[in-house]
Order: C-alpha cells, then structure tokens, then sequence
C-alpha cells in the first residue's frame, strides 16, 4: 500500500516552501565500513517524493511518500537549494525551524553542520552566510537610498529658495537678481548676489 504526502499546488513555488510544515527525506550513501561488510541497502530512492523501504515482516518492499525526497548522491548545495527560501524566511521576519531526526549515523550532523573544512558547509553554515550576505546587500540598499533621498532633499530645497527669490521684486538668473527699487522720490537700479 503506498502512502502519499499533500501536495499543494501552487503558482508561487516560495509560497509552497512556507507551508507549515514539510516532512523530507535524506537518504545517505553506504560509509567505507558498509561497504567494506557488503551491505544491503534498507532504503531506496524511487523518485524525488518516494522512497522504497524493505519490510523484513514480509520480505518485500513499501513506498512512502515525502515533500522532497534527496538521492544519495545529492550534495550540500543542492538540499540547500531546496530549503534555502524556509531558511533565510528568518530575515523577512518569519519564524522558521528546519530539524532532522533519525537514528544514530544517520547523517542528521552532516545535514546540518556538514564539514565546513573541507568546503562541504551544511544547512545550518549555509543559512549563517547567506543571511549576512542579505543583510549587507540591505545595508548596502539602505545607504544608496539614505543618499539618493539626500541629493532629492538637496535639489528640492534648491529649488525652494530658486522660488523664494523669484517671488521678490526683479528677475533671478544664476544668482542676480536685477530690478527696480523705488524709494521716496527716487528710482534706482540694485543688483544682489546671493
């Protein structure tokens, strides 16, 4: 009998990585020691939502069905991709928790922490430097902006006293200003600069 999971279907594929709650499955590859024994597989990747399980109790295989299922060959980067959106929802001000679960050797550690020394970062390492990443880039956005709105402040407050001056008696161009003053029984010609 094949169990599947929901599947929501949606225009937005963030939207679908926001739901509440997705259960994934990491399936690991042999370690030397496995190999080294002969191991049989237990698990077996079918497609990227199903994953093939041996039932011992009748010697036959079941199918399970998740919300994204990683090969064993899958790398770091790519599981990262695929929980990258959940992850780093933390900046946009969601609540976010990405945990593993499974029994001793399983590869939740790898998952999560990877081996950092040996450029294998896991989920946890990549969402640290892509969340600083997101931050400088809005930092960097915040003081283009600060200054774009200062050189908008500058040219209106230009243009405020352009109209200021314009208002008085005479003509302004280029900071002239030349005109009538009438006074009591005499008439004169005056030029300020400002």
């Amino acid at each position: 009998q094949l169990r599947r999971s929901i599947r929501f279907r949606t225009y937005d594929e963030r939207a679908r990585r926001f739901f509440p709650l997705q259960v994934c499955c990491r399936i690991r590859p042999f370690n030397a020691k496995e190999k080294d024994r002969g191991d049989e597989a237990a698990v077996e990747f079918i497609t990227e939502t199903e994953v093939g399980v041996v039932n011992v109790s009748v010697n036959d295989w079941e199918a399970y069905g998740f919300d994204q299922v990683w090969h064993q060959s899958s790398t770091q980067a790519q599981i990262f991709e695929q929980v990258e959106a959940l992850a780093l929802s933390v900046v946009d001000g969601y609540n976010a928790c990405i945990c593993c679960y499974g029994q001793t050797g399983s590869g939740k550690t790898f998952t999560m922490t990877g081996l950092p020394r040996e450029k294998k970062p896991g989920i946890s390492f990549q969402t640290m430097d892509k969340i600083f990443e997101g931050l400088e880039l809005r930092a960097s956005q915040a003081k283009a902006n600060r200054e774009a709105q200062q050189r908008a402040d500058a040219a209106d407050a230009a243009r405020r006293k352009r109209r200021a001056m314009s208002s008085k008696v005479g003509v302004w161009v280029g900071g002239w200003v030349g005109g009538c003053m009438c006074g009591w029984g005499w008439v004169g010609v005056g030029v300020h600069v400002w």
